[in-house]
């Protein structure tokens, strides 16, 4: 049966004779993908009564689906094929967790993340009962957690779990194995959504040397490290580095994969992006136009890398506040989303709060504040929608609207302390962001709480930096915005001395400051206490008057 199948159903598709006879269209120019499609449509009956070679079958074809881009129909392929290993051995054989394994991989791909991190969970408690730490299988499952932890924007919890099995695979399968080096590319690309392109920078060059020794100049291991390297580039603003390597990755996945494949495309969309960093703003558009058209020749409107494509020029056209195009482009990639992968989905919700703040640009807020509104309840699971409800909440402040800012900013607090455990640096800072907010729509109560909280935990465990300085101040501010100005004095001193004395490290030096004297300035003014606002205007007009020379 299984020879048969490969001959006639699969392998022998290659011919218009045998296609006939399956009952299909000839079609002379068959292409591997509608030759999976058709295999997979007959390998129910085919196999009816033999579930384990059936299993086994749909897992091959899975990931021939999966090398082809085809996440959909691999995960449909991986569910059948988990699904008929649990039936026959249980969930905890090793067949059964292999598969749930490379299911989760291409739910991953294909942004189905809760799903997938919900398997990977599950696998590495099993693991733990069963395998020891180093079993590759037990890598695999935790190295893809991290993976799928970094993309939703759990960015110190992945960093902290890939560091460990990268040391983990460096001792069981030495520091030059290509997984180990896999797992060093993903570290690396950590600390680029963590803000320190640099070091990513550093890692990947060293990953890329290694790889290249190892594997090849050519090797797909090696093309993905250097479209993160480019990615890590145009994050540390270099982008005439990352336009060198996106054209190296074009004219490589061409020679290899083809100009049609989406690898290529996606190389072409990473250069289109640097060209605009670079300031080739124009030639960039037209080269994601020229992109998008090919991909949609060859997908379809509909498909999710062409959706990718042109939700990514369109976020450029609102940047440029061509904010007609980008509409009609996000609305577009908001349906197909939401059709395809849910609305639940990280890809959607960030569609769905890009199209919220082009309308909002667009002076459209009665469609604006729906779609805002529904991603911002989305985004709980997905740090990296934070910016979510800090543009909501901007928006009640913009409209006077107090009790609706201080609602999604109760929420956005809650989820904080529900992500980033207590005295954490991640906490810190969230602690001092909201403590500002609350600043803005006057609840200096609420901001002295978190302004104190904050100061503790960076008082521990960063007592000489800036920010700890900063939140001293910020303390004081929120006091005296209180009318407690004998306890805000020490504050705000100590504070303003620890800034100046440490003005070397702080970026927008100028600003910082400017911002934080006309604060005290305004309180003081406001309470009448004119000497005290003199005496902190002096020292702003000392600080302008030396940072204008």
């Amino acid at each position: 049966a299984v020879t048969d199948f490969l001959q006639n159903d699969l392998l022998g598709q290659a011919g218009s004779a045998a296609q006939a006879n399956r009952s299909h269209e000839p079609n002379p120019n068959l292409t591997v993908r509608e030759t999976l499609d058709r295999a997979a449509a007959a390998i129910s009956t085919k196999f009816q009564g033999h579930p384990e070679v059936e299993a086994k079958l749909r897992r091959t074809m899975a990931n021939a689906y999966q090398e082809l881009g085809e996440f959909a129909r691999a995960v449909g392929q991986y569910r059948i094929a988990a699904e008929l290993f649990e039936k026959l051995h249980g969930d905890n054989h090793r067949e059964t967790q292999l598969t749930r394994l490379q299911l989760a991989g291409a739910l991953r791909e294909d942004w189905k993340l809760v799903e997938a991190i919900a398997i990977y969970e599950k696998l590495r408690e099993q693991h733990r009962n069963t395998l020891p730490p180093d079993h590759p299988h037990a890598l695999n499952a935790r190295h893809g957690l991290a993976v799928a932890w970094r993309v939703i924007g759990r960015s110190r919890e992945a960093m902290a779990l890939l560091q460990e099995v990268y040391e983990d695979r460096k001792r069981a399968q030495g520091p030059n194995d290509p997984r180990t080096l896999t797992t060093l590319d993903n570290l690396a690309t950590t600390y680029i959504e963590s803000g320190h392109p640099r070091r990513a920078v550093e890692l990947l060059q060293k990953v890329r040397d290694a790889m290249e020794k190892l594997l090849g100049p050519d090797h797909p291991d090696l093309l993905l490290t250097l479209g993160n390297l480019a990615t890590a580039h145009n994050a540390a603003k270099n982008g005439t580095a990352a336009r060198e390597i996106y054209k190296l990755l074009i004219e490589k996945n061409t020679r290899i994969h083809g100009p049609d494949d989406h690898r290529t495309l996606r190389a072409q969309a990473g250069l289109a992006s640097a060209m605009i960093d670079c300031g080739e703003t124009e030639a960039g558009i037209e080269l994601y136009r020229q992109v998008g058209d090919r991909s949609e020749k060859l997908f379809g409107r509909d498909d999710l890398h062409t959706v990718q494509v042109r939700a990514n020029l369109a976020t450029v056209c609102w940047k440029r506040k061509k904010y007609d195009e980008a509409i009609a482009l996000l609305e577009h990639a908001l349906a197909v989303r939401r059709k395809s992968i849910g609305e639940a989905n990280l890809s959607t919700l960030t569609t769905m709060a890009n199209l919220g703040c082009c309308y909002r640009d667009a002076k459209r807020m009665t469609d604006a504040m729906p779609l805002l509104e529904t991603a911002f309840r989305g985004a709980r699971e997905y740090g990296r929608l934070n910016w979510v409800g800090e543009e909501l909440f901007a928006i009640h402040c913009n409209e006077l609207q107090r009790p609706e800012a201080m609602a999604v900013l109760k929420e956005m607090i809650a989820v904080d302390r529900a992500r980033f455990p207590a005295e954490s640096p991640e906490l810190a800072i969230r602690c001092f962001a909201h403590g500002r907010a609350y600043i803005r729509i006057f609840a200096h109560s609420d901001a002295e709480a978190l302004f104190r909280e904050s100061l503790a935990i960076r008082q521990t465990l960063a007592p000489d930096d800036w920010q700890t300085f900063d939140t001293r101040f910020m303390l004081g501010a929120s006091v005296l915005a209180q009318k407690r100005p004998d306890e805000a004095e020490p504050l705000l001193a100590a504070g303003f001395a620890g800034m100046k004395q440490r003005r070397e490290r702080i970026n927008n030096y100028r600003n910082v400051m400017t911002s934080r004297l006309e604060l005290v300035v305004k309180y003081y003014q406001r309470q009448k206490r004119h000497e005290d606002a003199a005496r902190w205007q002096a020292e702003l007009d000392t600080f302008n008057s030396r940072s204008n020379k």
